[in-house]
């Protein structure tokens, strides 16, 4: 079950990232650390005002997001991949999903730890 929770919730945070980068194309078409900051605080926001409808920790979430399209922006502008390609996109995804898992992962290990299991 838990799994599968994880998988919808990376669904969703792979959607809502492509769905506020889309938006800050027109907002600020320049792809650098700022507007990976300013899509991290959007998706923070839309997962903070859903926060009952949907099983994402907003923070968490958030974190993931802006994380994706902070080592995204990283990655264009040290020429490593071309933005809006499909190297692009699966670069983004990987990031996101491998920092959103690390998250699950911590946080697990850090309430096991504090409860007093090893």
């Amino acid at each position: 079950m838990k799994s599968k929770q994880t998988l919808i919730n990376l669904g969703l945070l792979l959607l809502l990232h492509a769905l506020v980068d889309k938006v800050y194309v027109f907002v600020y078409p320049s792809v650098n650390p700022f507007r990976a900051l300013f899509i991290g605080a959007t998706a923070t926001t839309v997962l903070w005002l859903f926060r009952k409808k949907i099983k994402i920790v907003f923070w968490k979430g958030g974190l993931a997001v802006f994380s994706s399209a902070l080592f995204g922006a990283l990655l264009v502008q040290a020429g490593l991949v071309v933005s809006k390609s499909a190297l692009s996109a699966i670069a983004h995804a990987l990031i996101l999903i491998i920092t959103y898992l690390l998250f699950e992962f911590m946080i697990r290990k850090t309430l096991k730890v504090s409860r007093g299991k090893r």
